[in-house]
């Protein structure tokens, strides 16, 4: 019988400290594993924030492009109505001024607009 117990006890040794082992990575090594897994994810999409963010940039610069494009083209067509009006083309020339002055409140009140948003979204950020 003593024979028996020379060898239970070990062996009931080794199978606690497997079951602690076993505890312990339950416990330490698969939340270690799943935050490393997160971790990835989180690059992923920081890289494509990045890329979204750039985009944005270009976005933002051809509207600056565009309004400043406008204001060139709303000029010109300015500068058109006063030489016709000049010439006695008063009647027309009057129409397509409001349609110019039109088309630069418009283009302001939005460009405005835009700027105002994306301070908020500056601040909030």
């Amino acid at each position: 019988m003593i024979q028996l117990w020379n060898i239970a006890w070990p062996a009931g040794v080794v199978v606690l400290v497997g079951l602690g082992i076993t505890t312990v990575v339950q416990l330490i090594v698969k939340p270690i594993k799943k935050a490393a897994e997160q971790i990835g994810t989180v690059a992923v999409l920081s890289d494509r924030i990045d890329k979204v963010v750039s985009v944005m940039n270009v976005t933002a610069k051809n509207t600056v492009a565009m309004k400043e494009a406008f204001r060139e083209n709303n000029m010109a067509s300015r500068s058109i109505c006063y030489a016709l009006k000049k010439l006695g083309c008063n009647g027309d020339t009057e129409r397509a001024m409001e349609h110019v002055n039109n088309a630069e409140d418009r283009l302001n009140e939005r460009y405005d607009e835009v700027i105002e948003e994306a301070l908020t979204i500056r601040g909030e950020a």
